[in-house]
């Protein structure tokens, strides 16, 4: 079984006028709500074996949230730049074989609409928007990340701050 954890970056900062999109921080309800979304999955048992990135600052940032909810390294997040453009399940699938050390769970962090529609082409039936610091855990049975699609992909949670209250 192959478990990827889909999350949307938290609450960013509206950009300043010369400030460029990639470098655009987490507010402090965004910092807020990325730890609450960490906890929640630490207290479910729902944990990565890796965690990849879009580079983008605030997808990062999440990502550290979630790191240091769980004891992982910061410095052992995988850097990936496609992630903060459009990309399609080959790369994915792709992603996933290249960079992951023998792992069943990865933890993937990055913007939408990608995300979203990343989420609905891998597990059928799921058609939800995924909201800032959203996540949607997906089970895939199968034990080979090539062999992830919607055919054996199902959503096991989704999740989203507004959600938790």
């Amino acid at each position: 079984m192959k478990i990827l954890t889909i999350v949307r970056h938290a609450k960013a900062e509206q950009p300043e006028p010369t400030q460029s999109d990639f470098d655009r921080k987490l507010t402090p309800r965004g910092k807020r709500n990325a730890a609450e979304m960490a906890s929640y999955l630490h207290a479910r048992g729902i944990k990565p074996g890796l965690i990849i990135s879009s580079p983008a600052k605030r997808a990062l940032q999440t990502a550290s949230i979630f790191a240091d909810e769980f004891s992982v390294d910061r410095q052992q997040i995988v850097k990936e730049s496609f992630l903060y453009g459009r990309y399609d399940v080959p790369e994915i699938r792709e992603m996933l074989n290249l960079d992951t050390k023998p792992t069943d769970s990865v933890f993937l962090f990055g913007h939408n609409p990608a995300l979203s529609w990343l989420a609905a082409t891998l597990a059928l039936g799921f058609g939800q928007g995924l909201p800032t610091a959203g996540v949607v855990v997906i089970e895939f049975d199968t034990n080979d990340w090539n062999e992830i699609d919607a055919s054996n992909g199902k959503v096991v949670l989704y999740k989203y701050p507004a959600d938790l209250i």
